[in-house]
């Protein structure tokens, strides 16, 4: 009997077939499991032939959201302020100084002050710090206490010469010629340490010439020279400094040495003629001195002033008055160049111009002032007004005038009051201040002819003459013989009178 075939079942064919058909890993060929996605023996995934591993790498990073990105950016800039400020207080902390600098560099002048001077406090020896302080109190304008700075930097630091020149320099711009001595005294401890420093020992000759110190000017400026490093200018300033001395072949030589390396010039023309004129050659001063008044020089306004008195001296006033009027026109404070202007004037007849020249100088101070007041009043007199020249006067002694001239003046004055006692007590002391002032006895002796002591007046009268002799102008010298016979003849008639008076008798008549 034929058994009825048996028809499998759907799955039955279905793993009927997967086992007819067997399953290998790609990768390593390894059999695998009907369904299996990955294979044991290698990782494979059976589905897209690739190892998980591989997989991964492929992958993208994770993208942090937006907010947490900002987040972590403000972390990182709170880190870095952090940092700045560990840092700044670490170099605070390590050399303030050099912070300081730094906050000069950008203008914070009181900032760097402040942070120096707290420094100081601490370390006052601390020569940088006191030489950055000095620097930066320039800065800020106060150059007295600039100058403090730098003199203790250069009190540590001998061997820095720039700290002791930048003392030097603040002194001069605060305080100019008050702190002279000081400056000197800085300069010659530079020149001391630093005997190669030839802008220090040009500049101590400059300080020296203005203190009038010559003979520590000329060792200062011959110093400069063995360094080779005296300049035009200097040997200059040697050749004037030598003349003032009264040694004018030494000053000729060092003037020549000068036009040599200058090629002439305004300025050594002007140091000749200043030497020449010092050294009594008025003839050589005047070419100089006109050759230094036309061309470029840096002393013009001294040139044209004392071309000027040197015409003066001559006589020659109208040509004086032009380069004294140049003079006042380049600095109107030349009081020297007013007042022989204002002489000059004078001496031409324009008594009116001259006075209001002299009344200017009278607003001054200084020895000028007082001789110009002096002057006002004898024009005054001229006028026939003493009480104005009275008042000219006394402005004299409330300057503190106590000299010959000026009681002179007063008792001139005085005597056109007619207060003949009180003009004779201050010709009394104008004698007393100066014997030999010769205006005293002149105004002295007249005094006493006019009170007729013809004895006193001949004595004061010829005391005068004897004083001034030749520089008497010869008008007035004629003038004055002839009162000088006059009185001669009246104390020999005053003589004989009394010789030939009669004998007084002794009361006995005769009988």
């Amino acid at each position: 009997m034929v058994m009825p075939r048996q028809v499998a079942t759907p799955e039955q064919q279905r793993r009927a077939a997967g086992a007819a058909q067997a399953q290998h890993c790609p990768n390593c060929h390894a059999l695998v499991q009907d369904g299996d996605i990955i294979c044991v023996a290698c990782g494979t995934n059976l589905l897209t032939g690739q190892k998980i591993a591989e997989e991964q790498k492929q992958q993208r990073a994770p993208v942090l959201p937006t907010r947490l990105l900002w987040v972590a950016l403000g972390v990182i800039v709170a880190l870095l302020a952090l940092i700045g400020i560990v840092y700044a207080v670490y170099a605070l902390s390590r050399d303030p100084v050099q912070l300081a600098v730094e906050l000069a560099k950008m203008n914070k002048y009181l900032e760097a002050h402040n942070m120096l001077t707290d420094h100081l406090e601490k370390h006052p020896e601390d020569a940088r710090a006191n030489f950055v302080a000095g620097q930066v109190l320039w800065k800020m304008n106060r150059q007295p206490d600039a100058a403090l700075a730098f003199e203790k930097a250069a009190d540590l630091e001998p061997d820095n010469p720039t700290a002791g020149m930048l003392a030097v320099l603040s002194l001069a711009s605060s305080t100019g010629n008050k702190s002279r001595a000081k400056q000197i005294a800085l300069l010659h401890n530079l020149t001391r340490t630093n005997k190669d420093d030839r802008d220090a020992l040009q500049l101590l000759a400059l300080e020296l010439g203005a203190e009038k110190d010559l003979a520590g000017q000329i060792e200062a400026l011959r110093n400069a020279a063995e360094l080779g490093a005296l300049s035009a200018a200097g040997r200059q300033s040697l050749g004037v400094a030598l003349a003032l001395q009264g040694d004018y072949e030494g000053a000729k030589r060092e003037l020549s040495a000068a036009a040599e390396q200058t090629g002439g010039g305004g300025d050594t023309a002007a140091a000749i003629g200043f030497a020449a004129n010092l050294a009594g050659e008025p003839d050589v001063a005047e070419t100089n001195l006109r050759v230094a008044v036309d061309t470029d020089t840096a002393v013009k306004e001294d040139a044209l002033t004392r071309l000027g008195l040197l015409l003066v001296e001559q006589g020659h006033c109208d040509e004086a008055r032009e380069y004294l009027s140049q003079a006042m026109a380049a600095n109107k404070e030349n009081t020297t160049a007013r007042f022989f202007y204002a002489a000059c004037l004078e001496a031409s007849g324009l008594s009116d111009e001259a006075l209001t020249e002299f009344q200017a100088i009278t607003q001054r101070s200084g020895p000028l002032a007082v001789q110009a007041s002096i002057r006002a009043a004898a024009l005054y007199l001229a006028k026939g007004d003493a009480d104005t020249a009275l008042s000219a006067v006394e402005k004299a002694e409330l300057a503190g005038a106590e000299s010959a001239p000026v009681h002179t003046m007063r008792g001139r004055v005085l005597m056109r009051l007619g207060q003949d006692d009180r003009a004779r007590s201050a010709f009394q002391k104008a004698l007393a201040t100066d014997p030999d002032y010769a205006p005293a006895h002149l105004e002295s002796g007249l005094l006493y002819v006019k009170r007729q002591s013809f004895e006193q007046g001949l004595q004061g009268l010829e005391r005068y003459h004897a004083l001034l002799g030749d520089a008497i102008q010869p008008s007035e010298a004629r003038e004055l013989e002839t009162l000088l016979e006059q009185l001669r003849q009246a104390i020999g008639k005053q003589e004989g009178a009394r010789r030939t008076a009669p004998t007084p008798r002794d009361g006995r008549d005769a009988t």
